[in-house]
């Protein structure tokens, strides 16, 4: 699998977890609904930064497909296993350049579809004027009964097609022309929507989807994401508004009334939140009215809570990589010993011989080697001998899982050769035992038998994989001017 195929399906894993939480929940508050959308979009902004900078954590992902040859056996100690068949040509070539060029094209125009609603939103606040005194008193109210000290501005412009609320660090109401004809009940359910927005952070939010629509604009689970995002938004803030200012029948009616006169947003939607969204004002009617529907807000500690087990979730996963020796040890990841190779793998920790020849050559070697730890390979007839630290550390490391199974392999074969001593002496009349005494050995031995093929079969397996790993360090290290060619 390929660095992009694994980044887009950790990706999809992401979005996908997300959207599933957010179904699960549908019992729930909207503002928890949305806490759910929000902490997946950032979280797959987040994904993007810890896939490119965090350490690397290998996870060893076998894939045991039969393996269409068998090779020769390869010995290594006293234990022979299957060679590894050589890797076969892929027929399929990665295209990361024009890959990068389709994404930065697709990056380029979502950004220049953002940017145009920036760029008229920043049109629509030139061209309005500052709300008079009239409504500072409904202002200080709203912002009193939703609980929010933070400063806004309330500008006034015919352009406008409904209320629209923008801006992450400095937040503004655009409210229509009209706004100033409405019944004081519209403009108090207006100011109290807007202020809600502001008091959510929804500006915020938003940013954080368009980030992420931006970045991923080929994955229509984002798209998605960014949808429901919107959706919940609307509908946690009119929650905000009906818990705190005004009765939902109430709300629903100046809402009605609202998107009956509001005009198209054109591009100001993409970057601002609009009371009235044509596209979600059914489902939000039905949700105000709908007594039974929780409306609370996510507590400040379980936001925390959530942020935090989600940063400690996304980071692993981010970081996690198959190991590329091991995804296939079937042998469709690197080369793999070809019926003439060998090698010998000498130190103070692991002494493996591998050949496919006769052992007296491997004998020969030896003796030529002399004292000392070393790794000495014949590959297609030339011989190297290795004795930098480095790949023989690496090299002694692959093989320590296989290393750390031989005591309890030891144990085993120890115990299996005292019970078959037993039970043959018992069989044999040179000891007596009764019935019972003799099937509880029998069963015992079973059961020993049974472990050490258990082992055995894992340790030809892990041996396998192993196999794959070393060729490719030998390879490494004559590349790298770490081998010296003998002959």
């Amino acid at each position: 699998m390929t660095n992009i195929a694994l980044f887009i399906l950790k990706l999809t894993l992401l979005l996908a977890g997300g959207a599933s939480l957010a179904v699960a929940l549908r019992s729930r508050s909207a503002a928890t609904r949305h806490l759910v959308w929000a902490l997946t979009l950032a979280g797959a902004l987040l994904f993007a930064v810890a896939a490119r900078f965090a350490p690397p954590v290998r996870v060893a992902i076998p894939d045991w497909r039969p393996v269409a040859a068998v090779a020769p056996a390869i010995t290594v100690g006293s234990v022979q296993t299957p060679s590894l068949p050589t890797a076969a040509p892929s027929s399929i070539r990665s295209m990361p350049g024009l890959l990068a060029i389709v994404w930065l094209g697709g990056v380029a125009l979502v950004v220049l579809w953002l940017a145009a609603g920036h760029l008229a939103l920043a049109s629509l606040s030139r061209s309005a004027t500052p709300a008079n005194d009239g409504w500072r008193a409904l202002i200080d109210d709203a912002r009193r009964v939703i609980g929010t000290a933070r400063e806004v501005r309330i500008l006034i412009t015919p352009r406008a097609g409904a209320p629209l609320t923008a801006g992450t660090l400095r937040s503004i109401i655009l409210l229509p022309a009209d706004a100033a004809d409405w019944p004081e009940e519209r403009r108090r359910a207006a100011l109290l929507h807007e202020i809600a927005h502001v008091a959510r952070q929804d500006s915020l939010f938003q940013l954080i989807a368009n980030l992420a629509v931006a970045l991923y604009w080929f994955h229509p689970l984002v798209w998605i994401a960014r949808r429901r995002l919107r959706r919940e938004s609307e509908m946690a803030t009119d929650d905000r508004v009906t818990l705190h200012g005004m009765a939902a029948s109430d709300y629903a009616r100046q809402l009605l009334d609202v998107a009956h006169t509001a005009k198209a947003h054109g591009f100001t939607r993409l970057v601002a939140a609009g009371m009235a969204c044509p596209s979600h004002l059914e489902r939000r009617l039905r949700a105000l009215l709908d007594e039974t529907r929780l409306r609370g807000p996510v507590s400040r500690r379980a936001g925390i809570l959530t942020a935090t087990v989600l940063v400690f979730s996304i980071v692993p996963l981010a970081a996690a990589r198959p190991d590329s020796e091991t995804v296939n040890v079937s042998g469709a990841e690197g080369k793999a010993w070809s019926r003439r190779d060998a090698y010998i793998l000498h130190s103070g920790r692991t002494d493996v011989v591998r050949t496919s020849s006769t052992i007296d050559e491997v004998v020969a070697a030896r003796r030529r080697l002399g004292a000392g730890d070393y790794l000495w390979v014949r590959i297609g007839g030339n011989e190297y001998l290795i004795r930098d630290e480095s790949v023989l550390e690496q090299a002694e490391d692959l093989w320590a899982p296989i290393e750390a199974m031989k005591p309890e392999q030891r144990e085993i074969a120890e115990e299996e050769r005292r019970l078959d001593k037993r039970i043959d002496a018992i069989e044999d009349h040179d000891t007596t035992a009764s019935s019972e005494e003799l099937e509880q050995l029998r069963a015992r031995d079973r059961a020993v038998s049974k472990r050490e093929r258990e082992l055995d079969e894992r340790e030809e397996a892990m041996e396998r994989v192993v196999e794959v790993k070393l060729r490719r360090l030998v390879d490494d290290a004559i590349r790298g001017g770490h081998a010296s060619k003998l002959r």
